[in-house]
């Protein structure tokens, strides 16, 4: 999975690579003061990761690094490579994100926050994001909306 990781609110973004975000991101944590922040992930691989790197390379903080300024035009080119923004659905006055699964004991679509395709038990309908600790994760859509993981999402079964 590729992830865009927020440092504090608007500041550097690290672009990279992991098979397990949420890990990534603690390890990072640990020698960061700032509070860092999953706004996107997606589907990609290490090949991907360096070909942003090189197309986002006169936006980088350091000249070999993975942290990137966090401007209005790397954030036109990270929009053009996430092609599949997530569903979202109203429960009354607030707007979730939805995952879907192919049958109620099938792992969802992978997680918006942690990038891991998780089991949700037998009902659809809204669930609380458990994967991560840390309740000020949340996701940006290309649209600029945020949604906060300690909300949740709604989960659907689409057989």
């Amino acid at each position: 999975m590729i992830y865009i990781i927020e440092e504090g609110e608007n500041g550097p973004l690290k672009i990279g690579f992991a098979a397990d975000i949420e890990g990534r991101i603690k390890t990072l944590q640990v020698g960061n003061s700032q509070e860092l922040n999953l706004v996107m992930s997606f589907e990609g691989s290490s090949d991907l990761e360096n070909k942003i790197h090189k197309n986002l390379s006169r936006h980088r903080i350091r000249s070999n690094g993975e942290w990137f300024y966090n401007n209005a035009a790397v954030w036109e080119y990270l929009k053009t490579l996430s092609t599949v923004e997530p569903d979202t659905e109203f429960i009354g006055q607030t707007e979730y994100l939805v995952l879907k699964r192919e049958a109620v004991d099938s792992k969802a679509e992978n997680c918006p926050f942690c990038g891991i395709r998780h089991t949700h038990g037998i009902g659809d309908g809204h669930r609380v994001a458990h994967c991560s600790t840390n309740n000020n994760v949340f996701i940006r859509k290309s649209d600029g909306k945020c949604f906060e993981q300690k909300k949740g999402y709604i989960i659907k079964t689409i057989k």
